[in-house]
C-alpha cells in the first residue's frame, strides 16, 4: 500500500527532473535535530574562542625582542613562589640580630656558596646571556599565586622622585595592590613596558592601585649621575607616578635568587599584595598571554581588596 502510493510523487519528480541528471537512488534523509546544549562535548563552546592580541608590541620593540630571542629555547614556566620568607621590615638589623647573622653557621655557608658562584661569573656574564639565551628565565603563570605559599617582597630604600624623600616599598605597600617593576637599563625598560601597559590603562586611577617603579643602580658612580638629572627625569613621568618612583642604590646582591632577578640587564615585574607578598611574577619580554594575565590578576587583587576577602 506504500509503495503504491508513493508512485505518483515518484512519477511527478521524474517529471520534473531535466533530462541530463542523473536518477536518485534513494530518498533524502532529514536533518538530525540540535543536541541540547547540555548535551554538547564539553570541549566544544557556544562561543567563538577569545584569541590573546598579537600587536601588543610596537614595531620597534617587536623587532627587539626577535633579535633577542633568536635561537633561544622556549622557557620553562616558573615552578617556585619568588621572594623571601621574613616579613619586611625598614631599617637595619638590631644589634642582637646582627650578632645572630654573624654566629650563624648555616649563613657563613650560604654566603660562601653565593661567592663561589659570583667568582665563577665573568664580568660580561649577564650581557652574554642576553644575547645567547634571550634573558628571559621563566613563563608567568596565568594566575595568582596562592596567598599560603607567597613569599614577601623585600624592603628597598630610595628616593621619591617627588620630593627627594627616603622612601621604603614596605611603607608604600599596605592598602593597595602594587604593580612594582625593577629596571636598571634602557633594556630592562622596554621589557616592562610590554608588561605593564594594559593594567596600567584599567587602574592607574584606581585608589586602591598603584604603579612602583624601581630605578635600581647598584653601581654608585651610575647611580650619581642619574640623581643629575632628576629634573629631567621629571618631565618624562607622570605626576601621578612620582610619589612611588623610586631612585635606589641597594645592592640586591643576595636578593637576587630568592626573587629571580639573575639577570641586570632584564625587567622584573611583580604584583605584590597589601601584605608584600608576591602573588604574580614576570621577566624579559612579554607574550600577549603574560600581559593578558597580568591584566586579570591585577583586577581580580584589587576587588578582593575592595571587598575585604583574601581569597586563595
Amino acid at each position: 500500500m506504500l509503495a503504491r502510493s508513493l508512485r505518483p510523487l515518484i512519477a511527478t519528480a521524474a517529471a520534473l527532473r531535466p533530462s541530463n541528471s542523473l536518477p536518485s537512488l534513494a530518498l533524502p534523509l532529514p536533518l538530525p535535530l540540535p543536541l541540547p546544549l547540555q548535551q554538547l562535548p564539553r570541549f566544544l563552546s557556544t562561543s567563538p574562542p577569545r584569541l590573546a592580541p598579537n600587536n601588543h608590541l610596537t614595531p620597534e620593540e617587536a623587532a627587539a625582542k626577535k633579535l633577542e630571542e633568536k635561537d633561544t629555547k622556549p622557557p620553562p614556566y616558573l615552578s617556585k613562589a619568588l621572594g623571601v620568607k621574613d616579613k619586611p621590615t625598614k631599617g637595619k638589623p638590631s644589634r642582637e640580630e646582627w650578632r645572630a647573622n654573624l654566629l650563624s653557621r648555616q649563613r657563613r655557608l650560604d654566603e660562601r656558596k653565593h661567592l663561589v658562584k659570583q667568582v665563577s661569573k665573568g664580568y660580561f656574564h649577564d650581557y652574554n646571556e642576553l644575547r645567547h639565551q634571550g634573558g628571559k628565565a621563566w613563563i608567568a603563570p596565568n594566575t595568582l599565586i596562592r596567598e599560603d605559599l607567597s613569599l614577601y617582597f623585600p624592603d628597598i630604600e630610595g628616593v621619591a622622585l617627588s620630593n627627594k624623600e627616603k622612601t621604603h616599598t614596605t611603607d608604600l605597600f599596605p592598602g593597595k595592590v602594587s604593580l612594582v617593576v625593577l629596571s636598571s637599563f634602557k633594556s630592562s625598560e622596554e621589557h616592562i613596558n610590554s608588561f605593564v601597559r594594559p593594567a596600567l590603562a584599567d587602574l592607574q586611577d584606581d585608589p586602591a592601585f598603584q604603579y612602583v617603579y624601581i630605578n635600581l643602580q647598584e653601581n654608585p658612580l651610575k647611580s650619581f649621575l642619574v640623581t643629575m638629572f632628576l629634573s629631567s627625569l621629571r618631565k618624562t613621568i607622570p605626576v601621578s607616578q612620582q610619589p612611588s618612583y623610586l631612585l635606589s642604590h641597594q645592592s640586591l646582591e643576595y636578593l637576587r635568587e630568592p626573587m629571580g632577578m639573575m639577570n641586570k640587564h632584564v625587567g622584573y615585574v611583580f604584583l605584590v599584595d597589601w601584605e608584600a607578598r608576591i602573588r604574580w611574577a614576570g621577566c624579559s619580554w612579554a607574550t600577549a598571554d603574560e600581559e593578558e594575565a597580568l591584566r586579570r590578576c591585577s583586577h581580580v587583587l584589587v576587588e578582593r581588596l575592595k571587598k575585604g576577602v583574601s581569597g586563595p
